[in-house]
């Protein structure tokens, strides 16, 4: 039926609100139920009924050191504008050193360098690094 609890709620609630009718349930006294740790689903029957049980497996973080032969760093990351490029065509730079700038005036981001190594292309779209 599609029907959305929350929406069909706020419907009533508007009418309810409309047409004056006081709302019976006016509740100052709120405890949580004596049972409620009773209804809680452990985790592991949670996942089971989910489906997830199969994805369960240790993974521990390692850390890995991943050299790319080469990146391809877009010059416009989002919505601003545009970044210029401040480097030139088989110059060699630094991982982290600032490649391109704001324009003066825009909104925008400064793009760095991600690994070290020779600038070998740069277009409107992009600046490309081999290291």
């Amino acid at each position: 039926m599609d029907l959305v609890p929350r929406e069909i709620n706020a419907i009533l609630k508007k009418i309810m609100f409309e047409k004056k009718i006081p709302n019976p349930h006016k509740r100052t006294k709120l405890e949580p139920r004596w049972f409620r740790n009773g209804l809680q689903t452990p985790m592991n029957r949670l996942l089971a009924r989910l489906g997830l049980t199969r994805y369960i497996s240790p993974a521990p973080l390692t850390k890995i050191e991943f050299q790319p032969p080469a990146v391809t760093l877009p010059l416009q990351q989002h919505l601003g504008a545009t970044s210029t490029p401040i480097v030139k065509r088989g110059q060699r730079v630094n991982k982290e050193d600032c490649i391109a700038e704001i324009p003066a005036g825009a909104r925008g981001a400064r793009i760095h360098a991600s690994i070290s190594g020779t600038v070998r292309e740069i277009t409107d779209q992009y600046i490309r690094i081999e290291s």
